[in-house]
């Protein structure tokens, strides 16, 4: 008959090593992405409202939204400062992006030019109910909205212009 024998305080030190360590990196939050600065490029200034804010309740999202226009409004002088500016409003907890306050920029045909929580919707043609809607919420005259729809290109075209 074969005896077993219980495991020495010494064996155990590689298992109770690994426990551990899983417990040490499932507890870690995952790393934020650097922004890389190249040299000569100049930083944006800080948002005077942040996505932050918004969540924490102590800005509005109009506010936060204004902010943003002006941001984009300044344009970027250079393609070295766009890039920067495209990595840090993809940051989740950065001035720009927290939670559920985030940038989804959208092109005049309805299609998401950029969504910084997911970028895989980038590029996706939004349902023209939710863009009429939009579009109505941002004062769009309802027969403007109408052209947009038409069938017909050159009222389409014109709506646009």
């Amino acid at each position: 008959m074969k005896t077993r024998t219980l495991p020495t305080p010494t064996s155990m030190i590689p298992v109770v090593g690994l426990l551990v360590l899983a417990s040490v990196f499932s507890n870690t939050p995952p790393a934020l992405a650097d922004c890389i600065l190249l040299p000569g490029t100049t930083p944006p200034a800080a948002p005077s409202v942040t996505a932050q804010q918004v969540e924490a309740g102590s800005a509005t999202l109009k506010d936060f939204v204004l902010t943003a226009a002006d941001q984009f409004k300044q344009g970027s002088p250079t393609p070295e400062e766009a890039l920067y500016f495209g990595c840090l409003i993809r940051q989740e907890g950065g001035h720009w992006r927290s939670g559920s306050t985030y940038f989804v920029q959208l092109l005049i045909d309805g299609r998401i030019f950029i969504h910084t929580a997911d970028m895989a919707l980038s590029g996706r043609l939004l349902n023209p109910v939710i863009y009429g809607s939009i579009l109505a919420a941002l004062g769009v005259p309802l027969n403007v909205l109408a052209d947009l729809a038409s069938p017909d290109p050159a009222t389409a075209a014109q709506a646009t212009a």
